[in-house]
Parts: structure tokens; C-alpha cells; sequence
């Protein structure tokens, strides 16, 4: 990963990525989904800022983009697409197995207990296409021989790295490397949304964003109510609310 890049070959990725990437802007690519939840920016020192939601200024204009975990109440992978107006798109999707220096070990993930962000994001420019598949070739100069790994925590060597959560305020913190590409990225200008865990009840109903199986999210509450002699309600739960109508009493009118 610490990549000695010529200048010219750096300048040579970032105009090339740069340019189809602003094509694939304006090709009706969305990324968003209502439960991204990381607001804010980060700072590369080689290529600026890189923004995490496209509703980071209000409104949410352009295409819709972000990334997001769902607070489990453990480690929850951070799934989604960051954008850099000089590099293009960055996946934490589709990253999770194979290429990267702790490989089959790709995938970003934040543990909501301690805080801690691991794993990797990459960036779209090295693909042929889209953002998977095959990467261009280094014979052809378009990328260099940058792969595109942007590692968020350290993985090897002596100087200790990484970002982090306040589990408290949900403000991160620390940096990420990005090879001699991107260098340093300070993620410390990224906010996450704290919500409560999503639970631990598997009722066969996905709940609160969960897709595809249900993975755990909260049941809806159950609630049993019964009347004397006869229940109104059964649904299984084995508490049962008694109701006892009581009717006024109409005491003989004068005749």
C-alpha cells in the first residue's frame, strides 16, 4: 500500500477517474437509502475534501449518495458510496472479499461498543467499469499502480492509525491511508446518527431499514386483552389484561 507514485502518474488517475466519474454522476446512479446515517465530510491531504451524504448541506441535492451501519449493538458492517470531486466514487460495498491486505477481511465495519472503525473502502476509479469486476491494467498508465484500497485502521507497520466513534456523541475521529494516492484522510469533520440497537427478536418481519432476512430487528409490541369470561384478544402472550365492565347502577324512579 505505501505506493511511491510520480506526480504526473498521480495527476494522470485523478483527471481520468475524475472525468468518467463525473459521467457516472449524471447517469441516474443512486446510492441513498433513508437509514444512511454518516453526515459530514472527510479531508484528504492529497485530494481535498470527500463527502459522505449528499444532503450534508441541506436539501440534499444532486444524486442521492451515502454510507451507513445500523447500530446492532456489536460490530455492523458500513455499507454505501462516498464521493470525491477529484476521484470519483469510494464503495464500502462490494469490498468484502478479495485485494486487500487483510484479505478475505475487506469489509468496513464499526463496533458500537467500543467505537472502533475497521476494514477498507475502495475507490470506483481503478474498476474498468462501474464499481466491480475487473481493475484497469498498469500497462496503460490509467491507474497507475494505485489498486484503490483506502485502509481505515492500521493493518501493518509501526505508526498506529484509525478512525473511531464517540459512542456517546457519535463524532469521529483519527485518519485513514489512503496510499500516496490519497494520503491521510481525517474523518474527524463525520458525524454518525446514534439510534438505540435494533434488538435482538427474529420474527420473521423485517424491521427499522433490515433487508432482506430479517436479522434481529425489535418485534412490535404484543399486547393481550381479554374480557370475563371471554378473551377479546389472543395473541399468544401468556400476561393477560382482565377487563371487568362495570355498569352504573340505576336506582327505581317514583312512581
Amino acid at each position: 500500500m505505501n505506493i511511491n507514485l510520480p506526480t504526473r502518474v498521480k495527476l494522470l488517475v485523478l483527471s481520468i477517474g475524475s472525468a468518467a466519474l463525473v459521467l457516472m454522476v449524471y447517469s441516474a446512479i443512486a446510492f441513498a437509502r433513508p437509514t444512511d446515517n454518516f453526515l459530514g465530510y472527510a479531508w484528504s491531504s492529497n485530494v481535498g475534501w470527500i463527502s459522505t451524504n449528499n444532503c450534508n448541506t441541506g436539501g440534499c441535492p444532486g444524486p442521492d449518495f451515502g454510507i451507513t451501519s445500523i447500530n446492532n449493538g456489536g460490530v455492523s458492517n458500513i455499507s454505501g458510496y462516498v464521493w470525491s470531486p477529484n476521484v470519483g466514487w469510494i464503495a464500502f460495498d462490494g469490498v468484502s472479499v478479495g485485494g486487500c491486505l487483510t484479505s478475505p477481511n475487506c469489509q468496513g465495519t464499526l463496533n458500537w461498543t467500543t467505537g472502533v472503525i475497521s476494514g477498507w473502502a475502495r475507490a470506483c476509479s481503478v474498476y474498468v467499469s462501474g464499481c466491480s469486476g475487473p481493475i484497469k491494467p498498469v500497462n496503460l498508465g490509467e491507474r497507475g499502480d494505485w489498486d484503490g484500497w483506502i485502509s481505515l485502521s492500521k493493518y501493518t507497520g509501526s505508526v498506529p492509525y484509525g478512525v473511531t466513534m464517540n459512542t456517546t456523541t457519535g463524532q469521529l475521529s483519527g485518519l485513514a491511508w489512503g496510499s500516496e494516492v490519497l494520503g491521510w484522510i481525517d474523518f474527524s469533520g463525520v458525524k454518525v446518527t446514534i439510534v438505540p440497537p435494533l434488538g435482538t427478536c427474529t420474527d420473521g418481519i423485517k424491521n427499522n431499514g433490515e433487508t432482506g432476512i430479517d436479522t434481529g430487528g425489535p418485534c412490535a409490541p404484543t399486547v393481550t386483552l381479554t374480557a370475563n369470561p371471554n378473551p377479546v384478544l389472543l395473541s399468544g402472550d401468556t400476561s393477560l389484561l382482565a377487563w371487568t365492565p362495570v355498569f352504573p347502577v340505576v336506582s327505581a324512579l317514583n312512581t
